[in-house]
């Protein structure tokens, strides 16, 4: 299958079926139900009623999620003054029953606003292994061992 390169009408070099699933999921946000990305592969896709395997490799694509997301800041769900904005700044001032504030559900909110900005994202670390067999004697071994932590600080 030939490469998609990006065009002004395709930014995301989005096949056809990927650009409809996501104006599937337009549609559902405009009908007013919950965005399902395995439903609108369903629909666009023959998934034979399955579409939770390929929503889930086109969610893993970078373009592609890319795209979702600016359809998303499109239908005013996610972004400046989006409904998941005021939902979760509703959330930061709940209060319970007697007018008081209601920290459990407020940390819960503070919780969701960490994931969804990358706050609970893994690190990335870089593990190496050097496996050396050199025969020398203890003062040359103490030099060596001297260089490589010299190397690794730098």
């Amino acid at each position: 299958m030939p490469r998609i390169k990006p065009t002004v009408n395709n930014p995301y070099a989005l096949s056809k079926k990927q650009i409809l699933t996501i104006e599937e999921v337009k549609n559902q946000l405009a009908r007013g139900e919950v965005p399902n990305l395995p439903a609108a592969h369903n629909k666009v896709y023959d998934t034979n009623g399955n579409g939770n395997e390929l929503a889930n490799q086109n969610f893993n694509r970078l373009n592609y999620r890319q795209a979702l997301i600016e359809a998303l800041r499109e239908k005013k769900i996610i972004g400046e003054n989006g409904k998941v904005e005021q939902r979760l700044a509703e959330g930061l001032d709940a209060i319970d029953n007697k007018d008081s504030p209601n920290y459990s559900v407020r940390l819960d909110y503070i919780k969701e606003i960490n994931k969804i900005t990358g706050v609970y994202s893994p690190q990335e670390t870089l593990n190496r292994r050097l496996g050396v067999s050199i025969q020398l004697s203890g003062d040359e071994l103490e030099q060596e061992i001297l260089k490589l932590e010299e190397e690794l600080r730098s």
